[in-house]
């Protein structure tokens, strides 16, 4: 797996991605317990989180032609520095000004533009820079890097809000995407030169749909892979309440089931790589998810500490392996010239289911609690796995880097 190193431009991303998820870890645990400490109002924080994911999802349509026509590390640094810019004005506006809702909204509002433009460009540029043989290792090393950021940053972020409040976790976000950006400029990456006409980022978009139309396995095999994504957002809404209000517990207890979540996506960073050479992705996908029903039943019959931070491990294994087999497949399955665009067009669908939900589960937990979130997590894995067991049935999906790719191109 360390062999991926070798490669001088995956060494600096994978520094740079460490860094930079630190800081949107420590960002976004803290941004929801500010909110929950100020107005103690989960639906509130379900707004919040869906005009994240609203934004995320306009901006998409730019954000797919963008990826596969222009250089996808200069979009990175870019995003970056817009982000870094626009949480500048924020603080100073919180030091001056003291809480307001809509300061908060804003700050969420950047982050869903900056995840999902990070999330399609990142992927698109690792399968850039990478041979196929490689993808496996790599998402393993990334899922490592990102829950390394995440679950330090979980950690820390109850104690830091304690200690000095939200404005000191906004600085240190600042910080950490200011390293990143210097770390990716060591990097020596040139624009992919694949599309015959990248003037109209709309029609790239679209051509982007077209593609997933002529390849409906692949798209619906690609739409299974954002659920998990749509999962974190439910354990994000339901967690703060259900650690407040269902098991009585601070801020400390919920930083450190946040850390654990981020532990349970780090060991599957080190386990993955291994496991997927002895036992078929496949099989380890559908196995996944029942293990997402099991702990999802455990979440709602055991309300205890001990179980929080049990199940959040457990949770943040399950999808973070999901999100590493079925992100290797998917990069397996489609070409380079159209990977940012299938890329953006199922994370822009996640962002779209997120921001249905998220205001209707933040209603439903203020007034049924927080194992509402958990129930959901429950039906939808036992839909994805009778999906599952049909879409194995096909040879439409590449599971080996040695398989022929079979995406259809467009001319």
């Amino acid at each position: 797996m360390l062999k991926v190193f070798l490669n001088f431009n995956f060494k600096w991303f994978f520094l740079a991605e460490i860094i930079s998820a630190f800081g949107v870890g420590i960002s976004t645990v803290g941004a929801n317990w500010y909110l929950i400490d100020r107005t103690n109002d989960s639906h509130l924080l379900g707004i919040m989180l869906s005009l994240n994911v609203l934004a995320g999802f306009l901006a998409s349509p730019i954000i797919g032609g963008l990826a596969d026509n222009y250089n996808r590390k200069n979009i990175i640094m870019l995003t970056y520095i817009f982000q870094v810019i626009l949480y500048m004005i924020i603080v100073i506006s919180l030091i001056i000004y003291g809480f307001h809702t809509y300061l908060i909204i804003s700050f969420a509002v950047v982050n869903g533009i900056g995840w999902t433009t990070y999330m399609a460009t990142s992927r698109s540029l690792v399968k850039q820079i990478l041979s196929p043989e490689e993808y496996p290792s790599a998402n393993s090393l990334l899922e490592i890097s990102l829950q390394t950021g995440m679950f330090t940053a979980g950690g820390l972020a109850g104690i830091l809000y304690q200690f000095k409040g939200f404005t000191l976790i906004i600085g240190i976000t600042i910080a950490t995407f200011l390293v990143s950006i210097f770390t990716l400029l060591r990097m020596k990456v040139d624009k992919p030169n694949i599309t015959k006409d990248g003037n109209n980022l709309i029609m790239e978009y679209l051509k982007g749909w077209k593609f997933l139309k002529q390849n409906q396995i692949l798209f619906v095999f690609g739409l299974i892979s954002i659920i998990p994504m749509v999962f974190t957002m439910i354990f994000n809404v339901s967690l703060p309440s259900y650690v407040y209000n269902t098991l009585k517990l601070t801020s400390i207890e919920f930083g450190l089931s946040d850390m654990l979540y981020g532990i349970g996506g780090l060991s599957a960073g080190i386990f993955s790589a291994v496991i997927v050479k002895k036992i078929p992705t496949k099989n380890m996908v559908f196995s996944l998810f029942l293990l997402l029903v099991i702990n999802s039943i455990a979440f709602i019959s055991i309300q205890s500490a001990i179980y929080l931070f049990i199940g959040s491990f457990v949770l943040g294994y399950s999808i973070s392996s999901i999100r590493i087999y079925m992100n290797t497949v998917i990069m397996n399955s489609v070409s380079d010239e159209y990977t940012g665009r299938a890329f953006t067009i199922w994370t822009s669908l996640s962002l779209l289911i997120q921001s249905f939900i998220s205001p209707i589960l933040g209603k439903s937990v203020d007034k049924l609690g927080g194992n509402v979130g958990f129930a959901i997590i429950l039906i939808a894995s036992l839909i994805i796995i009778t999906l599952l067991i049909f879409i194995n049935r096909s040879k439409k999906i590449i599971y080996n880097a040695t398989e022929e790719m079979r995406g259809e191109s467009i001319e």
